[in-house]
């Protein structure tokens, strides 16, 4: 795994996040005419990343008519400090202190009462990066810097996690973030707390993370506020679950890797929203099921003449029930695709158990242009289903329209199917039941829109 320098979260998402279509299921040609929306957004959560690739560098700034050494730079930056100021929209406005060459990676943004937290990065000179917990009160015209940490150098192992992002909410007083500690050539990882009444920071879980000789980075996590639980995965396998109401946590012995050539974003490893059960895709053929603790049950086997979308397994919102779909491998049954990335119109739907078993499979309607989506889920059992015609777009560019769309209820354990009613319809259904549980749909934790915007030169607090 390659070292990089503008590293964004994974979801990693959250983020943010990058399951290749394995061999079987990869379209030729799929890269030309195909690229996504590089900050493709998620409903009800912040974009996926925009990118992964190197660092623009950055020159030594002229400022007063001499030039400033990256040393005296490194210096007035040494606790992170930002200034701030007013622009014409009355917003608050926040820099670097000191700097005039640098960048801001995206930022992680939580909102409690009366304070605005911002985790980010500033990456500055040829090595050299800080990241910062910054927070800001309401009506106050500065921002504080309530941790910080840097490093200089790209052959450290640890620069790759440096750079990831994590900030959960946990109540209204306090949050979670990803406490990278560097020492030397090395360093440590520590999930850590801080308090806005206190502004205090707790280490919650100290030096959670044995990083391998290679290069790593945390590549997605799930945060449940409900049951105060927090999964993790890095790119090189390793899965974490933490379990903050006192619980036992659990540390799977074996690695669950992402795809190494994965580029895009899209997961290996799929996660029930129970937290009890993730199933991952290793390039095998097969997509196995797991008990959170890292043991084996189920297999789904992928056949090798059919397309499976990137999202291999997608759960209903209790988590009891996982399905997978598929078509023919035909091109015009693409809805979207970049090079680890696909997206399909089904023509077949398989429901399986939370330990991998075989519920049953529903199709669409006979005929080469017909397709079918969960649109929702009524219950535990009752999937609203979509059913449509649908017409590719012309020319060499991927993408189909859909025509005719009909719905009806599928009874999972029952199989039976029966006509749907209009109040259940989609636009009718409660978010929840309108989307399925998956690290696509929720990469990392839903949290309300705070209005703060993270730019490559600043941070914009809005106008309270």
């Amino acid at each position: 795994m390659k070292k990089m320098k503008w590293l964004l979260p994974a979801a990693a998402a959250a983020g943010l996040l990058l399951v290749s279509c394995s061999p079987a299921n990869r379209p030729v040609n799929g890269g030309e005419n195909a690229a996504r929306d590089a900050s493709r957004q998620v409903p009800g959560n912040a974009s996926l990343p925009a990118s992964q690739g190197e660092a623009a560098p950055v020159k030594v700034a002229e400022q007063g008519g001499a030039q400033e050494t990256m040393s005296a730079q490194s210096v007035k930056l040494a606790k992170g400090e930002f200034s701030t100021s007013r622009n014409a929209k009355g917003e608050l406005v926040a820099v670097p202190a000191g700097l005039t060459d640098y960048s801001i990676d995206y930022g992680a943004v939580v909102e409690l009462e009366g304070q605005t937290l911002v985790l980010a990065s500033v990456f500055y000179g040829d090595d050299d990066a800080i990241k910062v917990l910054l927070s800001h009160k309401t009506g106050e015209d500065q921002v504080k810097t309530v941790w910080s940490e840097g490093i200089t150098d790209t052959n450290n192992r640890w620069y790759n996690s440096f750079s990831g992002q994590l900030l959960v909410k946990v109540d209204e007083e306090r949050v979670l973030f990803l406490e990278p500690e560097i020492i030397g050539q090395g360093g440590k990882y520590h999930l850590s707390e801080y308090s806005v009444r206190t502004g205090g920071i707790t280490r919650i879980r100290e030096d959670f993370w044995p990083l391998a000789e290679d290069y790593d980075n945390i590549y997605q996590y799930h945060w449940d506020g409900e049951r105060k639980k927090l999964f993790l995965q890095s790119y090189l396998g390793l899965v974490r679950v933490f379990d903050l109401q006192g619980g036992k946590d659990d540390t799977p012995d074996r690695l669950f890797r992402v795809i190494p050539h994965s580029t895009s974003g899209a997961p290996s490893l799929f996660l029930s929203p129970d937290f009890e059960r993730f199933a991952h895709d290793d390039e095998s053929g097969k997509v196995t099921f797991y008990d959170i603790k890292g043991n084996a049950l189920g297999k789904i086997r992928l056949s090798e003449d059919k397309y499976v979308p990137s999202e291999k397994i997608k759960w209903n919102p209790s988590g009891s029930i996982a399905w997978m779909e598929s078509s023919p491998g035909e091109h015009n049954r693409i809805k979207d695709i970049d090079i680890d990335y696909l997206s399909i119109a089904p023509q077949r739907i398989d429901f399986y158990d939370r330990d991998g078993g075989v519920l049953g499979s529903v199709k669409a309607d006979a005929g080469d242009d017909r397709a079918l989506d969960i649109a929702g889920w009524l219950d535990d059992s009752t999937a609203l289903v979509k059913s449509y015609r649908f017409e590719p777009y012309g020319g060499d560019s991927y993408g189909i329209e859909e025509k005719e769309p009909a719905y009806f209820y599928y009874d999972v354990h029952k199989k039976e199917k029966r006509p749907a009613s209009e109040a259940d319809l989609p636009e009718m259904l409660p978010a929840k039941a309108r989307t399925s549980w998956s690290r696509m749909a929720e990469p990392h934790t839903s949290e309300p829109q705070t209005g703060v915007v993270v730019e490559r030169k600043e941070i914009v607090f809005p106008k309270e």
